[in-house]
């Protein structure tokens, strides 16, 4: 046992000598200031004796208890556990006859007992987050799944303008419709790319639902047959179960063909797509021999040629009036115009507001009349002996028109007139 100096104010003494450190040994006083510790053997451990203070200083509390128990060294457990009672010391023999005074010694005072707290048990540190979170619910998202949602997303962007853009070229109650279609395809593509994104297992049956239907769509059949085929693995379906069940194998395999392929026949959809709206926007025409035009009808020209019959047969309607002459387009539209007594509210003999646009379907339509005939009783105010209604393609492609005759005819590069051939 050492006992050292701390820096104390007053020093320690070790039997009467001033030290800064020293070992000490059974019998060794080490003085503290007023307090003198002696240092007993060690059957008697946790037991001090303090000089200098009379019994009657301990029970009337002339020391504050920080000082007496200040000077108590902290006795392991083990120690208080196995030291035993000092044994009763036999009384010394009287002391000589002597002037010098009688020294009595001061009372011994037992240490205290250390009550040191009960250990807690031993239990196992607590589980990392990272490894309290099941494996299955940390599977990484597979690239497919992630390509399919990222592409639904694009597709908000391509169903938000497209449909905008095309309601745009359209008119009346048509173009709200394909707004309005445009807007609820935008949501559903929001909807899928946030449903595949989190892997739910509403996506996953909706995007297999979106698949078969995807297969009567000519552009994008291809794109389709390889969305199903990939969505029908078991190690997908699992992605989108729970995945609380044993993982299967094959998860994880073949990501990047499938992704390669999917990416691929959505590319060529979109390219057939734009492609086939191209051709059907534009007719493509080629001359044959002399006095003869042979012609490759596409859907465009074949729409601009129904639209120029309709005012055929208009015009035909309003010649029956007063059986003779023909109406421009404001009589046509709106007969109640020209005609007397006509209900403002009835029936127009062209009645698709479209013919009111004079550009629709890549064309130019114009309708002009000639040859104003007098007005007639019971005839309309204004009509004419003859008219042309001609349409004239914005791109390449023929023009068109008619006349009295009923016949469209057509010209390659300019404008048609009556005297060309009839399209065939």
């Amino acid at each position: 046992m050492t006992v050292r100096d701390a820096g104390s104010a007053n020093g320690v003494f070790l039997n009467g000598k001033k030290i800064e450190r020293s070992r000490v040994n059974e019998g060794d006083v080490i003085k503290l200031g007023d307090v003198s510790i002696t240092l007993l053997p060690e059957e008697e451990a946790g037991t001090v004796v303090m000089e200098d203070m009379s019994a009657s200083d301990l029970l009337t509390g002339n020391r504050p208890p920080s000082e007496i128990t200040g000077t108590v060294p902290e006795v392991p457990e083990s120690v208080l556990k196995a030291a035993r009672p000092p044994a009763p010391r036999s009384a010394p023999p009287p002391p000589p006859p002597s002037t010098a005074p009688v020294s009595i010694p001061a009372p011994r005072v037992a240490a205290p007992r250390v009550q040191r707290p009960p250990q807690a048990p031993v239990t196992d540190a607590p589980m990392d987050a990272a490894e309290a979170v099941p494996e299955a619910a940390v599977q990484p998202r597979p690239l497919t799944v992630t390509t399919l949602a990222i592409l639904w997303a694009l597709s908000v962007v391509l169903y938000s303008i497209g449909g905008f853009a095309l309601g745009w070229q359209a008119r009346g109650a048509g173009r709200l419709a394909i707004v309005a279609a445009g807007l609820v395809l935008a949501v559903l593509a929001v909807v899928m790319a946030l449903g595949l994104w989190q892997r739910r297992h509403w996506a996953y049956i909706a995007q297999l639902t979106i698949a078969v239907l995807g297969l009567f769509v000519c552009p994008f059949s291809l794109a389709s047959i390889a969305v199903l085929v990939y969505m029908l693995r078991p190690g997908v379906r699992w992605q989108f179960s729970d995945r609380s069940a044993h993982e299967p194998e094959g998860v994880g395999q073949a990501e990047a063909i499938f992704t390669g392929a999917i990416v691929a026949t959505v590319a060529l959809g979109v390219l057939l797509t734009a492609t086939l709206t191209f051709l059907a926007r534009n007719a493509r025409t080629m001359t044959g021999g002399p006095g003869r035009l042979l012609s490759r009808t596409m859907p465009s020209e074949t729409v601009a040629a129904a639209q120029l019959r309709a005012v055929v047969a208009a015009e035909e309607a309003f010649h029956s009036v007063c059986n003779t002459g023909y109406a421009d387009l404001e009589a046509l539209r709106r007969p109640a115009s020209v005609i007397k007594d006509y209900p403002s509210d009835g029936p127009a003999f062209l009645r698709d507001e479209a013919f009111d646009d004079a550009e629709r379907e890549g064309y130019r339509f114009a309708l002009s009349v000639e040859g104003e005939m007098p007005a007639a009783a019971g005839c309309p105010a204004r009509r004419y002996r003859r008219y042309a209604y001609a349409a004239t393609p914005l791109g390449p492609g023929r023009s068109l028109m008619v006349g009295p005759d009923g016949a469209v005819h057509a010209a390659q590069d300019r404008p048609a007139t009556l005297d060309d051939p009839v399209m065939e």
